[in-house]
């Protein structure tokens, strides 16, 4: 196989693995954009009631597992119904699976470095798996998705530099989650029907 061939099988694997992300991949960015947007705005709505605000947090562990089941259920259907996986597949699986970490390693360090701190940390990382997949797939919705949550993050952090509130860090958590994950994801599923 010359280097034209090879260029030119790599270019097919992106095409179907895109045309799969206008498919089926948005369906992911709308499970958890709609999740992570609820619970952000459950949170928000609580800390601000007066007799529920010390349960401020319990959206969170009991909306994300839900959109992990949800998440892993739409995988394994759609896994199922394609029958094989690409190298872009698994590029993207590892992508994300390094995201997950990220984030996860952010909610384990909240006790020393504190919540707020904490979401900036997790926003950044969902930005940059975001924009990292975009790049990956050539979907410029993604990687402006992904860069518009890192300069809502940097442009926070540069106007409140001593202390960032932590009422306006699940604001800045509502938005980024928005403009990184269920706008693009409508982009997307605009431009199937549209392909269609």
């Amino acid at each position: 196989m010359d280097n034209k061939q090879q260029l030119d099988v790599i270019e097919q694997m992106l095409t179907r693995t895109r045309y799969r992300m206008y498919e089926q991949g948005s369906i992911f960015y709308l499970i958890w954009g709609w999740s992570v947007l609820i619970a952000t705005v459950l949170e928000y709505l609580l800390l601000r009631s007066n007799e529920w605000s010390a349960f401020h947090w319990m959206a969170w562990p009991v909306l994300m597992p839900v959109a992990g089941l949800i998440s892993a259920y739409t995988s394994r259907k759609l896994h199922n119904a394609s029958g094989y996986k690409t190298l872009i597949d698994e590029v993207m699986r590892y992508s994300w699976g390094g995201t997950l970490l990220g984030i996860l390693f952010s909610l384990g360090l909240s006790a020393r470095i504190g919540w707020v701190d904490s979401y900036i940390l997790i926003i950044l990382f969902y930005a940059l798996g975001t924009a990292v997949s975009g790049l990956i797939l050539q979907l410029r919705e993604l990687v402006f998705g992904g860069v518009f949550s890192i300069l809502l993050v940097l442009g926070i952090l540069l106007l409140q530099k001593d202390q960032v509130d932590f009422e306006a860090m699940l604001i800045a958590m509502a938005v980024s989650i928005v403009g990184t994950y269920l706008v693009p994801a409508y982009i997307l599923r605009m431009k199937k029907t549209s392909d269609v």
